[in-house]
């Protein structure tokens, strides 16, 4: 090939992979310590699913009621333990996209000066503010679906899947082979 750069648009996966090495690894700890939270979330998501079972086979029985009050503070507990776990990994994934963004604003920003004035000249300020500005946003915003993505949502139909099997397993593989149609 000759000395010119490939101009050809990388693929979304290699942007992805990309992202997660440039960020993935400095900010490691703090992802994972989001996943941990979210899947303590998913947890008591399916925790209450599981709980409901004996809540509505008793709801029709008069002594079922004590029962039914003992379910209803562990559902309430629950919806605490979900409602903390959600927000503490929403703060954590906050801080490190902060992190990120400002990191990433001032590579640019180093960079903006490290251009010669012709390019300074040529090129208009707002383009150079949608860089600085709309750029580092996205990468965050990318890293922050991807984790939510796995961390939330993955792990919560997991644990579905499992209290569907725990309640009513010919069921469950029912609705488990119907997935592949639904999706």
């Amino acid at each position: 090939m000759s000395g010119q750069a490939d101009t050809r648009p990388a693929s979304s996966f290699a942007i992805l992979r990309r992202l997660l090495m440039d960020h993935g690894r400095r900010y490691g700890v703090a992802y994972f310590a989001a996943l941990v939270f979210m899947s303590v979330g998913s947890a008591a998501t399916a925790l209450v699913a599981y709980l409901l079972k004996p809540v509505l086979n008793q709801m029709v029985e008069p002594e079922g009621l004590r029962a039914m009050r003992v379910l209803s503070f562990a559902v309430a507990g629950l919806f605490a333990v979900r409602g903390l776990a959600s927000y503490f990994s929403q703060v954590l994934l906050a801080r490190t996209g902060a992190r990120i963004v400002a990191g990433l604003q001032m590579r640019l920003f180093d960079r903006l000066l490290d251009q010669d004035v012709a390019f300074l000249r040529d090129t208009h300020s707002s383009d150079m503010l949608a860089r600085v500005t709309i750029a580092a946003s996205g990468v965050r915003d990318t890293l922050q679906v991807m984790t939510t993505s796995v961390g939330r949502d993955a792990a919560t139909l997991f644990c579905l899947i499992v209290v569907m099997f725990v309640q009513d397993t010919a069921l469950a593989l029912i609705a488990v082979a119907a997935m592949p149609l639904a999706g």
